[in-house]
């Protein structure tokens, strides 16, 4: 069966309706195309936040575009409870497909996760050095929650 409608977008696969068959092409780029990065302002010349649920921005950087644009994120970091869940789905709506930070709880890992979108964390330096990093491939994603329990060490923060 020849396909019946071609479409170009970001991943490969063929979709199946009724009787037509739609064949998708896609542009391989082998990097990821929008990010987040927890940071401590709203420029990309500010330090990467270390908390990403109570981080006090979150700024999404376009590869295509070399652009970056800030999203306050002033709310989640006075919240009692489910900072990082809440970042997490803010993270997920934007589209990103990558979160930089110093550190990502598990629920909130659970999250990004769920939605495909890859985790590098125990990112230092200012936001600028983080994406930097991240395109010259120095940096590893993670493939379980980092370890540490912020809410243990912090006692400045309620646990959630």
């Amino acid at each position: 069966m020849k396909p019946s409608c071609l479409i170009f977008c970001h991943y490969e696969h063929i979709l199946k309706t009724d009787d037509r068959q739609i064949l998708v092409f896609c542009v391989k780029r082998g990097a990821v195309m929008k990010l987040i990065i927890s940071s401590e302002g709203p420029n990309p010349c500010d330090q990467v936040d270390p908390r990403f649920g109570r981080a006090r921005y979150l700024i999404q950087y376009d590869s295509t575009f070399e652009s970056f644009v800030s999203a306050d994120n002033s709310e989640q970091s006075v919240a009692d409870q489910g900072a990082g869940v809440l970042a997490a789905q803010k993270v997920v709506g934007f589209g990103a497909e990558a979160l930089l930070t110093g550190h990502c709880g598990p629920k909130a890992f659970q999250v990004l996760a769920e939605a495909d979108v890859k985790i590098y964390s125990g990112i230092e330096g200012t936001v600028l050095n983080a994406v930097k990093s991240w395109k010259n491939g120095d940096l590893e994603p993670l493939a379980s929650p980092d370890g540490i329990d912020r809410h243990l060490k912090d006692s400045t923060h309620p646990k959630g």
